[in-house]
């Protein structure tokens, strides 16, 4: 089971890596580029809290949030 949680997370990571690698258009590039720095971060937070969410503040939560926001930000502007 925890092999199959980390498995997904690093699909979570990659797949939008790649997506950003063949996107046409810049923002969507920075947008996919930012999804995936937030899987990372959402990664690496999970490690603090041993796979089980806990309601609390952490740098890698801010990074996540951060990160979330500038990937729709990003894949707005794309639309335009």
């Amino acid at each position: 089971m925890l092999l199959a949680l980390i498995a997904m997370h690093v699909f979570a990571v990659l797949v939008p890596a790649v997506i950003a690698l063949h996107s046409p258009r810049p923002w969507l590039r920075i947008g996919f580029a930012s999804f995936s720095l937030a899987s990372i971060a959402e990664l690496l937070d999970h490690t603090q809290t041993f796979w089980v969410y806990v309601n609390r503040v952490s740098v890698w939560n801010g990074v996540f949030y951060a990160a979330l926001a500038a990937g729709l930000a990003c894949l707005t502007a794309a639309m335009v």
